[in-house]
């Protein structure tokens, strides 16, 4: 009972760009764990940002995609210079 109390709290704070999620997170029987509907809206958030090709920044700026469009920012032409440190 809270746990379904607190997503239903977290539900009342999204924007209705995620009414959609929200509602295939309502219809599944048993409610997933606070946790799952985080990451459930988090990853939608992501998706929609990359089909919109909006900036990616604050916790996601470890990922993958990122290094690489900062990696090719810096060195358009992807050419390594001897003064380059190794990437990890």
């Amino acid at each position: 009972m809270v746990e379904s109390s607190r997503i239903f709290k977290f539900f009342v704070g999204l924007n209705v760009e995620f009414d959609e999620v929200q509602g295939r997170i309502i219809d599944r029987q048993p409610l997933p764990s606070l946790g799952e509907v985080f990451s459930k809206v988090r990853r939608e958030e992501s998706r929609r940002n990359v089909m919109l090709g909006k900036k990616l920044s604050g916790p996601v700026e470890n990922s993958a995609l990122l290094g690489t469009a900062a990696a090719t920012s810096r060195n358009p032409n992807n050419q390594h210079h001897p003064n380059d440190k190794p990437r990890v």
